[in-house]
């Protein structure tokens, strides 16, 4: 699940001052007077809907908003997947490891044309960002990040062995079906006995 915030004021290049137009962080958005968490605060698959209601300029069809999500989706997965692959190297800073999990708040930008662009990583994420009506993909998401290293075998799975042309990534794991796995590396020196370790 990818959380949608979307701005409480219409959005206008000239206007900086208007913060509401500007910032899409829910903690800032409630304080507005128009802030509603039903309409301000929803997932990436209420997009279609959302652009076939409001905006029938860009999109004449729900096939077309349904096009644009993917669109969306497809460019958030391709950078997320570069955004590990050059971290590769910073043992400092990330060292992926079997059987364990690092949760990151990623956050993006889409403009007029639908192109994503990257705004920040943040290595521990507000998870109050979803509000209270959402907050069950927050549950949803510790759930499955600990069936994925603790018990797959227990876990609703879709083996895919075969090559994402999106991405070109050999996906052999098992994942839940509602989580998508865009970078698979185990970091180089993670088998080596170097390092620390406790004697007996």
């Amino acid at each position: 699940n990818i959380l949608m915030l979307i701005v409480a004021h219409e959005y206008n290049v000239s206007d900086l001052n208007d913060i509401y137009g500007h910032l899409t962080n829910t903690a800032r958005a409630v304080e507005d007077i128009n802030f509603d968490e039903e309409k301000f605060v929803q997932l990436l698959e209420d997009l279609p809907r959302h652009l076939y209601k409001n905006y029938r300029d860009i999109v004449s069809t729900k096939e077309q908003a349904r096009d644009k999500e993917q669109l969306i989706r497809s460019q958030i997965h391709e950078i997320t997947k570069h955004l590990f692959a050059c971290f590769e190297n910073e043992y400092t800073i990330f060292a992926p490891m079997s059987n364990c999990f690092e949760i990151y708040g990623i956050d993006f930008m889409v403009d007029e044309s639908f192109e994503v662009h990257l705004l920040e990583v943040n290595p521990g994420p507000d998870f109050k960002q979803t509000g209270g009506r959402l907050k069950e993909v927050i549950f949803k998401l510790w759930e499955q990040a600990c069936s994925i290293i603790m018990d797959i075998d227990m876990c609703t799975v879709e083996n895919k062995a075969n090559e994402d042309e999106s991405t070109g990534i050999v996906v052999s794991e098992e994942v839940p079906r509602n989580m998508t796995l865009v970078y698979s590396k185990e970091w180089s020196a993670s088998k080596h006995q170097g390092g620390m370790k406790i004697n007996d």
